[in-house]
């Protein structure tokens, strides 16, 4: 069977889906990845097909409003503006590559960010399944991704909160989606409310990535939303680090961590000087990744030293702590390495991974790009690495998420949606 796989995004949105990609294949099934243009080597390097997603996130990172938000962890309204006008820009052509990619499909599963794929099985009578690595089925448990998880809003509350940002996401492309339904799919217009009554009403599927030890799972789910265990891609059996990395890591004890993917200013003087400062006063060696901007740029103490490119399954059991911005594939990753987690978030489900790993004993409280400061990240160094609890707790959450198998889960899980259907 011909599964697609819509995934949008950054590197670490993309690569989950790149581990599930590889064991459909390896189970008989065809896989093609829908994707942007910059992950199309990544895609094929891997034995997928690939489709081409019009739109660059890097490029829409890059723009002056993203890169303020990113420096200083202000001015999100413009962010939102900004997404915005990305959406009515490129929204249009995203559509049709996403029903072009999909065709001949025998199943599709998309991420959050490509549920316009939903529609296009709608339109062809081919399986869907919502494959997520965040959780946004509505619940009494927790608030909707976005809003700080501390937030007391009691379990109705909760609930509301995630029907208000369906309707928020819904809204900002309501017109440009049902004129695509109408002129491209021959499917009437979506009310406007949206999808959900349609989607709960004929059981759409959803499946998570994550682990069940990190994000219990919640009782008032519906049968239709299991959660599968992470999906990892370890490096290439062929991949080798850089050589003066190992002689770095071999020359004293394990290092910290601390890079923030795609959420990495281009301008990043303050941030790495931050960083140095603070890995300084906790007295710590530290590993500088420069992800989607120059973090580590320029001359660094011989107690630190600067990386690209290197995967987070080689590095992260290598660290005594990792420092990130929380994103759902890092924060994976370093639950995973069995190390403590200081989470750095800036805003979306990033508060929400940073919360959890609180909550789970296995990192200190989250610090928000807002309010970083160099003691405030000295000091989450120093419990990161002082609690032999939390060192204690993070090494027996990563050898419990390394002991489930989320890609053969996944595999279960769609080929039981595809028997369901008929298929």
């Amino acid at each position: 069977m011909l599964i697609v796989i819509v995934a949008l995004g950054s590197r670490g949105d993309v690569q989950p889906y790149v581990a599930l990609g590889i064991g459909l294949r390896a189970a008989g099934h065809e896989v093609r990845l829908a994707t942007h243009e910059s992950f199309r080597d990544f895609v094929v390097s891997h034995d997928l097909e690939f489709a081409l997603i019009t739109g660059d996130p890097r490029e829409t990172v890059a723009d002056p409003v993203v890169q303020e938000f990113l420096t200083t962890g202000r001015g999100g309204l413009g962010v939102i503006r900004h997404v915005a006008r990305f959406g009515r820009e490129f929204g249009p052509g995203m559509l049709d590559d996403i029903a072009r990619a999909c065709n001949g499909a025998d199943a599709i599963l998309y991420s959050v960010v490509g549920a316009a794929a939903w529609n296009v099985g709608s339109a062809r009578g081919v399986p869907t399944i919502a494959a997520l690595l965040q959780p946004i089925t509505a619940t009494r448990d927790f608030p909707a991704m976005g809003l700080p998880p501390r937030l007391r809003l009691g379990g109705r509350g909760n609930v509301l909160s995630h029907r208000f940002f369906e309707q928020m996401a819904w809204q900002a492309m309501r017109r440009i989606t049902n004129r695509w339904r109408q002129g491209s799919l021959g499917l009437p217009p979506l009310p406007f409310g949206g999808p959900y009554a349609e989607m709960a009403r004929t059981g759409a599927a959803t499946m998570y990535a994550f682990s069940r030890h990190v994000v219990p799972r919640p009782a008032d789910w519906p049968a239709t939303a299991q959660m599968t265990g992470y999906w990892f891609l370890d490096a290439a059996p062929d991949w080798q680090p850089p050589e003066a990395l190992v002689q770095f890591l071999d020359a004293g004890p394990p290092p910290v961590y601390i890079g923030f993917g795609s959420m990495t200013p281009r301008d990043s003087e303050r941030l790495t000087s931050m960083a140095v400062a603070a890995l300084d006063r906790a007295g710590q060696r530290g590993i500088l990744a420069a992800g989607w901007g120059n973090l580590g740029e320029g001359n660094l103490p011989s107690t630190i030293q600067a990386v690209r490119d290197v995967p987070h399954a080689w590095l992260f059991p290598r660290m005594s702590a990792v420092a990130h911005h929380g994103g759902a594939g890092t924060t994976a990753a370093g639950v995973r390495a069995g190390v403590p987690s200081i989470v750095l978030p800036i805003f979306g489900d990033q508060l929400f991974w940073g919360a959890r790993t609180e909550a789970l004993g296995v990192g200190p409280r989250a610090i928000s790009r807002r309010a970083l400061t160099v003691d405030g990240l000295a000091n989450a160094i120093i419990i990161a690495q002082s609690s032999d609890r939390m060192r204690e707790r993070a090494s027996r959450l990563g050898a419990l998420v390394r002991a489930e198998d989320g890609v053969a889960r996944a595999i279960d899980r769609i080929d039981a949606v595809l028997v369901s259907r008929g298929r």
